[in-house]
């Protein structure tokens, strides 16, 4: 994190959809957005309402842009709807089940065949295409339910998901951050927005400057706690972090800044 802007994002948020329930207080995520930028990150406003190949568009076009070479690190938020894809693997006979992100034409036919797959989005930024330097970080922030399942005084409801897919073995210097458990829907506040991102806003602006992501993590998970107990229908959260290929804690401010020349 010694270049400066210490790294760029893109923040993707869907809010209307065409057949979906709209996303009341997600315009709210939003706010993360001068957090990032006043800790030293660059980056365009939200992009809004985008269907699953405008999100592709984007993201593509982000992950291949130049000026990535010269930072230290990307992140990519994206608050939407999402579930579970299940397809059936012809050459094992078996059924795989992946994460996916919906777009505001909201495919949610499992028959659609147009997905926009977390995994796929991890693994553009894992590629040659991918413009960021090996060994810098990339950070997601994927705010969208991860099943049908919700929490009610701690007692789960749905069925029992099985074990996702989601992960690859060329995955590096990743960290993604998930709002619920696998299986499981994620919490918006219809005034304050979705559980996620208000944690976020809370955490990063106290801590950031002093402590790594893993240990934010936790200090979120205690303000899910909080939201659980001010929670009128009594629902609950767990959040989710996941590392891939990482040797390192990540700092966000570790307090160092100048040209690249200077970073061996």
């Amino acid at each position: 994190m010694k270049s400066y802007p210490k790294g760029l994002f893109i923040f993707i948020n869907n809010i209307k959809f065409e057949r979906a329930v709209e996303r009341d207080g997600a315009e709210k995520d939003e706010e993360f957005i001068d957090i990032l930028r006043e800790m030293g990150f660059s980056g365009d406003n939200a992009h809004n309402n985008k269907t699953v190949q405008e999100m592709w568009d984007l993201l593509l076009r982000f992950s291949s842009q130049e000026t990535l070479a010269k930072v230290d690190s990307c992140i990519v938020l994206i608050s939407s709807h999402g579930d579970i894809l299940e397809t059936r693997s012809r050459d094992r006979n078996i059924t795989e089940r992946e994460l996916y992100i919906d777009g505001v034409d909201d495919i949610t036919s499992q028959n659609a065949g147009n997905h926009l797959l977390c995994k796929d989005i991890i693994a553009l930024f894992n590629s040659d295409q991918c413009k960021l330097r090996k060994g810098c970080p990339k950070i997601f922030i994927l705010q969208a339910c991860r099943g049908p399942r919700s929490v009610h005084r701690g007692k789960a409801d749905g069925p029992i998901s099985k074990h996702l897919k989601q992960t690859h073995p060329n995955w590096r210097d990743t960290f993604l951050l998930a709002p619920s458990m696998e299986g499981f829907k994620a919490n918006r506040d219809p005034e304050r927005g979705s559980w996620l991102f208000m944690a976020l806003k809370e955490v990063f602006p106290e801590h950031a400057y002093n402590k790594d992501l893993e240990t934010m993590k936790n200090l979120m998970n205690k303000c899910f706690d909080e939201y659980a107990r001010k929670s009128s229908d009594e629902l609950q959260q767990t959040l989710s972090y996941y590392e891939y290929g990482v040797s390192k804690k990540l700092y966000f401010s570790p307090g160092l800044h100048g040209s690249r020349d200077d970073v061996d």
